[in-house]
């Protein structure tokens, strides 16, 4: 399959997804617990005021609205025109004023130096070219910028992992009568290198290649416990397990 093909396949599934997408938990922000465990994260690790964020890849805009909330100007990007559509309805409720944009993540529409900070949150997983990705996302970034990725490892590949995957899937079906879906169809799903998520060595090596500084790597433990708390049973024990945050410097 061409990666052009692959493209479209994705943005159809966000498509379609974009009206549920906020049910599941792991997307939208559930408590303010949870808010407030994103504000401690994003106010240490962004700790000035009125910043010019990109957030790439934002989906519903979960994070946009939340550094807005804080005080940046923010602009999100997605492919998925239907996700876009449900973010701005949400900051038109809250009186928010953010700019969302159709936009590949793999090679945002900006110019160089344009943003203070970076943001991106669940993506590599879907990016068919990473490597790509985080070159252009440094390019647009102002010298000092900061990039911040908040990702992890989403199924765990070990006999144990498959197993607890395979009762959660059994589960889920007999209580929901339908089977998890996760990825893509399989010849997309053989396209993308970081499906299932992304070790923590892997984002640092990103980064690296790179060559941002003073790179970071914050457990984010805390927000998966606060996540798993209210989940069914038949979904907590496979639940997503190692969730960071990592950030550098340009």
């Amino acid at each position: 399959m061409h990666q052009d093909s692959a493209q479209s396949g994705i943005i159809q599934k966000w498509n379609l997804m974009s009206w549920t997408y906020d049910t599941f938990y792991g997307h939208s922000i559930k408590s303010n617990e949870e808010m407030n465990a994103w504000i401690g994260l994003f106010n240490n690790l962004i700790p000035k005021i009125n910043l010019n964020i990109l957030d790439i890849g934002c989906g519903t805009g979960e994070m946009s609205l939340l550094l807005a909330q804080l005080g940046h100007s923010v602009t999100g990007i997605d492919l998925s025109e239907n996700m876009l559509c449900v973010a701005d309805e949400k900051a038109r409720k809250k009186g928010l004023n953010i700019k969302f944009l159709k936009g590949d993540a793999e090679d945002p529409p900006f110019e160089s130096n344009e943003f203070d900070v970076i943001v991106a949150r669940h993506l590599f997983w879907t990016l068919l070219r990473p490597e790509k990705a985080v070159n252009r996302w440094k390019r647009i970034l102002k010298k000092g910028g900061i990039i911040i990725l908040i990702d992890g490892v989403y199924y765990d590949p070990s006999l144990k992992g498959k197993i607890l995957l395979l009762i959660s899937d059994i589960l889920i079906y007999l209580k929901d009568k339908k089977r998890p879906q996760r990825g893509y169809a399989r010849e997309i799903n053989s396209l993308l290198p970081n499906l299932g998520g992304m070790p923590v060595e892997k984002a640092e090596n990103y980064l690296n290649i790179e060559n941002f500084r003073n790179i970071k790597v914050i457990d984010l433990k805390n927000i998966v416990n606060i996540e798993k708390r209210d989940l069914p049973l038949r979904k907590k024990i496979a639940f997503r397990k190692d969730y960071y945050a990592i950030c550098g410097i340009k």
